[in-house]
């Protein structure tokens, strides 16, 4: 299996995405919406509640090798399928709280699988 691309958070992947005047760092929208580079597809994602998402094991196991420095750092991330084309992607991100329960949600990094064989 080929390595996961690795990406920055950016408005092209994230329409919507801006930087936060309260908390002054780049916001996902809600809800957040991943517009894949490769396909050009839509697809909107859930922080809330979302179920975990059946990735292969060799993709599971690279994106995890891929983020583990992240997710050391308190990051959680969010596994699913472009509509599209059918990529796996994880966007890692870090909640904060802005009041109590209330939170923004601060993307890291966006890992994009190789094509579905």
């Amino acid at each position: 299996m080929s390595q996961p691309t690795s990406h920055e958070p950016s408005p092209d992947l994230f329409p919507g995405l801006e930087i936060s005047p309260r908390i002054h760092i780049l916001v996902l929208p809600t809800p957040p919406d991943f517009h894949c580079p490769h396909c050009q597809a839509h697809t909107p994602f859930n922080l809330y509640y979302a179920a975990p998402e059946a990735l292969e094991p060799q993709v599971r196991a690279a994106f995890d090798k891929a983020t583990r420095a992240l997710r050391a750092d308190r990051c959680d991330h969010q596994d699913f399928h472009c509509r599209g084309c059918g990529r796996a992607v994880r966007v890692v991100y870090m909640a904060c709280e802005i009041a109590m329960s209330s939170y923004l949600y601060h993307p890291r990094r966006v890992l994009i699988g190789p094509p579905r064989g």
